[in-house]
């Protein structure tokens, strides 16, 4: 099973790491793919700080804002 989470609010990826670490919604071979526009620090900072982002079998794929007025 694959779970894809999309959000670019810290604090939103912060609240689904701590629920799918109580609630167990996660197994070892479940994958987690997040996808977000976030710096590269703060992603670092949740995987530093949440078990969810760091032990389990996830990958952050981040995107870059759109150009703005770019034709």
């Amino acid at each position: 099973m694959t779970v894809v989470v999309i959000s670019s609010n810290p604090a939103f990826l912060i609240a689904f790491a701590e629920a799918s670490d109580t609630s167990r919604l996660l197994v070892w071979k479940t994958r987690l793919l997040v996808v977000t526009r976030l710096d590269k620090s703060t992603i670092q900072n949740l995987l530093e700080d949440y078990w969810t982002f760091s032990m389990m079998n996830t990958m952050f794929l981040t995107s870059k804002p759109e150009p703005k007025n770019e034709r």
